[in-house]
């Protein structure tokens, strides 16, 4: 029977059927705003709803078997040392968000719960997981021959649709092989994974669950990961309005000292699942520029306003492409130069322009330049697969300024090229990843300590005389150790098994490059692996898309894993 029922699960998996449901279903939901950047209450409404579509369309192929939960968000995870604040909620009144009873009141997480009609003796329970939330900005989905477009397409929402697709194809098969004796199956449909995981956080808590094998289902191309590296989102606040200073100018120093302590964290760490290109110090934000802390930056435009006593606007202008092209030089060091690498879609450049220089103002003292710097977006896990904005942007400015100081009466004044931008105050966000070879209270240490040289090598630069009150770094978001589980467990046999089924190599295991809320049940004492189709690189990206026959590969995978695990059978 081993070899009809997979033979029959492949069949239905890349059947036209479940085509169509996937690829209508995806629709469905990726055309909700699941982002954070809406008022709670719309955040609130548009989860409902999509939830209410998903349980909707799992009720019409499951039976009593199926019991449906929509699990509020248990308050006491504000205590947990995982808990995220909910920052998006944050005003005046409440800078690190509403309290957490405001933020989740009516809210919730949807589990389906299949209980089998026998045990297995031999089998685990359960939990599947993905998530319904999305990082923003949104934009609906579009579907062709080959793809999956829109924002959650392959982060998270399709993984929400395979999962409801999984659940629909083992339906097919008890009805047409019999019951079969297994272990409980719980599909956890959760919120709040983008902004922090605190969704999965309280999903974790139940005490039914507790023993249960995990999967959490997010993009990796299709291959199972027994570990996660950490994450550990920051916010690091410049204020100068004390001193009269423009804060502005000590930001690159800073971006440059965090930078290397990345590469200093890559280098050192030596562990067996945990490649050195997992970690990195990642910058999202700075002020209104970039998407969010695990966003690489991809765009920065700045005014640089040269003053000097003979402004020879083409002998300046060609001084400062000197400047930029030797900060380029140094960048490009620990960083690939994406410019000269090829996009295999596009035939052309990976990146058309590392920068753009141009005098907008001339006049008999002084010159005033637009600056912009561009880079590559993406997910923060794939640093070193693209290319970040503001790292660039703190060696060209870091050496400007440094070049402009050693120029007798020659003096700089920077300015972000954005509507409210203030010199008093400066607001970068981003991001730590790592693996168990650190932990995070002293990562907090050293950033601060990276931050601290960055305000040296300016008071260095410039002559200032600064002291390190101007800077305030937290670590309130997102905020989760690494974790690895045994690669022998039985959630990686189920899919060592489901590998064999489809006649596709076993891969040597390795740790996920991301981080996600498979970290929360790892740390949890669970058994936990991250697999799912789609490509890591366009996750949180303009280009987010999921290819359709991948979808269905890993609908065939997640069926015939989900099966071995929870029967303990074939193989």
């Amino acid at each position: 029977m081993s070899s009809e029922i997979t033979e029959f699960i492949k069949e239905r998996a890349h059947s036209r059927e479940y085509l169509d449901f996937m690829t209508g279903l995806s629709q469905k939901l990726i055309d909700i705003d699941n982002t954070p950047e809406q008022p709670l209450s719309q955040i609130q409404a548009n989860e409902a709803k999509a939830f209410e579509i998903l349980e909707d369309v799992i009720k019409e192929f499951t039976d009593s078997q199926t019991s449906f939960e929509r699990a509020p968000i248990d308050p006491s995870i504000s205590e947990h040392p995982y808990y995220t604040n909910p920052y998006y909620t944050a005003d005046k009144g409440h800078p690190n968000g509403l309290d957490v009873e405001k933020v989740y009141k009516d809210r919730f997480n949807l589990f389906a719960i299949v209980k089998p009609v026998e045990r297995s003796s031999e089998g685990a329970s359960l939990i599947l997981n993905a998530h319904m939330d999305t990082v923003a900005p949104f934009f609906p989905s579009k579907v062709d021959d080959k793809y999956i477009h829109g924002r959650g397409s392959c982060d998270d929402k399709g993984m929400v649709v395979m999962l409801a697709a999984s659940m629909k194809l083992m339906e097919d098969v008890r009805k047409k092989f019999g019951n079969i004796p297994a272990g409980e199956r719980v599909y956890q449909y959760v919120i709040e994974e983008e902004t922090g995981g605190n969704g999965s956080l309280s999903a974790s808590k139940d005490a039914r669950f507790k023993g249960h094998e995990v999967i959490v289902c997010e993009a990796t191309n299709q291959m199972p990961h027994p570990a996660n590296r950490g994450a550990m989102w920051f916010k690091l606040e410049l204020e100068t309005e004390k001193e009269k200073v423009n804060s502005l100018e000590i930001v690159p120093f800073v971006i440059v000292e965090l930078a290397k302590e990345g590469q200093k964290l890559r280098d050192e760490t030596n562990l067996k699942l945990f490649p050195k290109n997992y970690v990195q110090v990642n910058f999202g934000t700075l002020n209104s520029f970039g998407k969010h802390p695990s966003a690489i930056n991809d765009y920065l435009s700045f005014d640089l306003e040269i003053q000097s006593e003979h402004a020879a606007e083409a002998e300046i202008t060609s001084q400062l492409n000197e400047i930029i092209n030797s900060a380029l030089s140094q960048y490009f060091q620990s960083y690939p130069d994406r410019t000269k690498e090829i996009d295999e879609e596009s035939n052309s450049p990976a990146l058309a322009a590392n920068y753009k220089l141009d005098a907008v103002e001339i006049a008999s003292d002084s010159i005033r330049y637009k600056l912009e710097i561009f880079g590559l977006g993406g997910h923060m896990s794939a640093l070193l697969l693209k290319d970040n904005a503001l790292i660039k942007a703190g060696y060209i400015l870091q050496s400007v300024i440094n070049a402009c100081k050693k120029v007798a009466g020659r003096h700089i004044r920077i300015f972000a090229d954005e509507k409210d931008f203030s010199p008093a105050k400066q607001v970068i966000t981003g991001g730590v990843g790592f693996s168990p070879a650190h932990r995070m209270v002293d990562l907090r240490s050293r950033m601060k300590e990276a931050v601290s040289r960055g305000i040296a090598g300016y008071n260095q630069s410039t002559g200032s005389h600064l002291g390190l009150s101007i800077f305030n770094m937290t670590f309130d978001m997102l905020h989760n150790e690494a974790y690895e589980s045994p690669i022998d467990c039985p959630a990686m046999k189920g899919f060592e098994w489901a590998y064999r089924q489809m006649k596709m190599d076993w891969p040597t295991p390795v740790a996920f490059r991301a981080s996600c809320d498979a970290r929360i049940y790892g740390n949890n004492g669970q058994n936990t692996i991250t697999f799912g189709p789609g490509d890591l690189r366009f996750a949180h990206s303009d280009r987010e898309r999921l290819e359709i026959s991948e979808l269905q590969k890993g609908l065939e995978l997640i069926t015939l894993t989900t099966l071995r695990i929870t029967t303990g059978k074939f193989g």
